[in-house]
């Protein structure tokens, strides 16, 4: 699979959701273990760790979290486009 600015966006999608979640998308906490799961297996929904996150700004870290790129943002403009209602939300 060929890396691309997709993988970087699913990077974003990763952070966004430890911040939110306070831990990795994934069962495993290290190596080998957490190496697998990541290649193999789909990121966990945060919606179970966070009940009180909307389901559209869930939708917005799930997508970019995708295991197929073609399936994420094409481009970091169209994510920001997602996440420009929730940037600075609460601070107007």
């Amino acid at each position: 699979m060929p890396v691309d600015a997709r993988t970087d966006l699913h990077a974003v999608g990763v952070v966004l959701f430890e911040m939110l979640a306070g831990r990795k998308p994934w069962r495993a906490e290290r190596g080998t273990e957490l190496s697998t799961e990541i290649l193999r297996e789909p990121p966990l929904a945060i919606e179970g760790f966070r009940k009180d996150i909307p389901p559209e700004l869930a939708e917005i870290i799930s997508r970019a979290m995708r295991k197929e790129p073609a399936q994420r943002y094409g481009t970091a403009s169209e994510m920001l486009a997602a996440l420009r209602p929730w940037i600075f939300r609460g601070s107007e």
